[in-house]
C-alpha cells in the first residue's frame, strides 16, 4: 500500500474521523444528482473501439503510483485498461487478458500509461485519450461517470434517469475498464452504503476516504 493510504489507514483507526468522513451521514452529504454535475472534463477524449482495433497490439506494464501498483495498459488510440494490482499481479494479468480476448498484448511501458499513472498522482489536468471498449450502454454510463467531481458522489439509479433495470446499470459500472480515471468508486447505493466495488470493498473504502478527506468538517 502506498504512502496515501498509509496515510489514510492511521486516520481511519479513528472511529471518529471514520463516521464523519465515510460513514453513511458523511457519504449521503455528498452524494448528487447527475442532473448537478457539468459536462465532461475537457481533457478527457474518448475514442470508440471498432472492429479495426480487434487487430491492434495492446501495450501494458505495472506501474506503482500514490494509490498503489496499478496495471495500465493502452492502444495506439489511447488507454483502455486501469486496474489494482492489489491482489497480485497474476490475477490482475488474467483480468484484463480476458477483457480483451484474441488481442496480441506486449508488456511494454510508454507515455500513455505515464499519463494516466500521473493522473493518478494528482495531476488531475492531464490530457488522456481512453479507448473504451464496450457495448454501447456501458460506455454512455462510463462516460457519465467522468462527470462526478473528486470529492463528490452519484448513485446507481441516477446515472440513467427513469431507468428500471437497476441491475443492468450496475453491471456496467462494474464493468468500468479503466479504474479510478473513470471514476466508478464515485457511484453508491441509495442507501449511501458502497459495500460493492470490482477491486473490492475495502480498496473502495479507502479510496473514498482518500478524497473525502479534504471535506471532512465541512
Amino acid at each position: 500500500m502506498k504512502i496515501a493510504f498509509s496515510k489514510i489507514e492511521e486516520a481511519l483507526a479513528s472511529s471518529f474521523f471514520e463516521l464523519n468522513c465515510i460513514g453513511k451521514g458523511a457519504i449521503k452529504q455528498h452524494i448528487l444528482s447527475m442532473k448537478k454535475f457539468s459536462e465532461y472534463p475537457a481533457n478527457f477524449h474518448f475514442v470508440a473501439w471498432t472492429k479495426e482495433d480487434n487487430g491492434e497490439i495492446v501495450d501494458y506494464s505495472f506501474i506503482d503510483t500514490e494509490i498503489g501498483k496499478l496495471l495500465i495498459a493502452n492502444t495506439p488510440k489511447g488507454v483502455c485498461f486501469l486496474g489494482f494490482a492489489s491482489k497480485g499481479e497474476a490475477l490482475i494479468l488474467e483480468d484484463f487478458q480476458h477483457r480483451f480476448l484474441c488481442l496480441q498484448f506486449r508488456e511494454q511501458s510508454n507515455d500513455l500509461q505515464k499519463l494516466a499513472a500521473d493522473y493518478c498522482n494528482g495531476a488531475r489536468e492531464q490530457i488522456i485519450s481512453l479507448h473504451l471498449k464496450g457495448t454501447d450502454f456501458q460506455v454512455d454510463i462510463w462516460k457519465k461517470l467522468v462527470r462526478i467531481s473528486e470529492g463528490r458522489l452519484s448513485t446507481y439509479g441516477s446515472l440513467v434517469s427513469g431507468f428500471k433495470g437497476t441491475q443492468a446499470i450496475g453491471t456496467a459500472v462494474g464493468a468500468n475498464p479503466i479504474s479510478f480515471i473513470i471514476p466508478c468508486h464515485r457511484i453508491v447505493k441509495n442507501d449511501s452504503s458502497y459495500r460493492s466495488y470490482h477491486w473490492g470493498s475495502e480498496l473502495k473504502r479507502l479510496l473514498l476516504a482518500y478524497e473525502l478527506q479534504n471535506n471532512y468538517g465541512q
